[in-house]
């Protein structure tokens, strides 16, 4: 049997209706009124409502703001009445790093890291970012400000943030093993490094990489993975192009450089065929293979 119903009339915007007696009292009014709604500036543990969001059938939904820890949220409102929420501690607040005094941080959204606010005890600049790349671009001394007492708009001359954080991954990859981890071993562990010319000064790499087809889809690479990180032996690629390099072995001939299935292609096998040889045979004896063939057929490389 079906609950009685009433009729009610809203007395926010006028709405008339139907409803059972349970949902006319566990409801302030109707779940779509667009008028005044009593809930919003109210507190509910640390949770304060700040603004209606949407409704359903069943629920009204709010945005909320924690005022001990300033995380943001938007939640039903019987999930903000019933207070489900630990704040967020931000251990990091009046830390000195460099020139930079943590003062605050930016309001937490779900599943994004914490974004603090720093300050530049010289000349005021804000910065905010995540503690790791505030930790990581610390400087000891000021370098905002021109000599025409004008802010700088990059942090040490990037003009592309994007440009810079690669170049730092590869400092870490052939630099620094414990950051580099399991990835050591293929770059600073079998002696890779970075060109003298790119170490002194960073911005060169920008302007190299900007002047040799760089864009936001493509990654760094190296044409011979044997060799240093240098204008003479780096390409840019598509990110896609260089995850399937990473994949594969790369064999040098000549001066032609083709993964395994790219040379058993140019032997006319099986593009198989350079992998199961080489369980059997050493690479050197590989390149012989493919120095012989290149030879009969009157290839001679680069």
């Amino acid at each position: 049997m079906s609950a009685a119903q009433y009729e009610y009339e809203c007395v926010y915007c006028g709405k008339r209706g139907r409803a059972a007696i349970y949902d006319l009292q566990n409801n302030i009014k109707h779940l779509d009124c667009p008028q005044k709604d009593e809930r919003i500036g109210q507190v509910f543990g640390n949770l304060q409502i700040l603004e209606f969001v949407k409704s359903t059938p069943h629920a009204r939904f709010y945005h909320c703001k924690c005022i001990k820890c300033g995380y943001e949220r938007t939640s039903q409102f019987d999930s903000i009445k019933n207070n489900h929420h630990q704040c967020i501690t931000y251990p990091h607040i009046g830390e000195s790093l460099g020139v930079y005094d943590i003062i605050g941080v930016e309001p937490k959204e779900k599943f994004k890291k914490v974004v603090y606010i720093a300050k530049c005890r010289e000349c005021g600049r804000i910065k905010k970012t995540t503690y790791t790349h505030l930790k990581r671009d610390a400087k000891e001394t000021c370098n905002h400000v021109t000599k025409f007492n004008a802010i700088k708009k990059d942090v040490g001359g990037w003009n592309n943030l994007r440009i810079r954080d690669i170049f730092y991954g590869m400092k870490v990859r052939c630099y620094d093993q414990n950051g580099a981890k399991k990835h050591w071993k293929y770059y600073g562990g079998k002696g890779i490094k970075i060109c003298q010319e790119w170490l002194d000064n960073p911005k060169s790499f920008e302007e190299w990489s900007v002047s040799h087809g760089y864009n936001d889809s493509m990654s760094i690479d190296r044409i011979d993975s044997n060799k240093d990180y240098c204008p003479e032996n780096c390409q840019w690629i598509p990110l896609s192009e260089n995850s399937r390099k990473a994949g594969s072995k790369y064999i040098t001939v000549n001066g032609i450089t083709k993964n395994q299935a790219q040379w058993s292609l140019y032997l006319g096998m099986p593009r198989h065929f350079i992998t199961e040889y080489k369980k059997k045979h050493s690479i050197e004896e590989i390149k012989k293979l493919i120095e012989s063939y290149m030879k009969e057929n009157g290839d001679r490389g680069k």
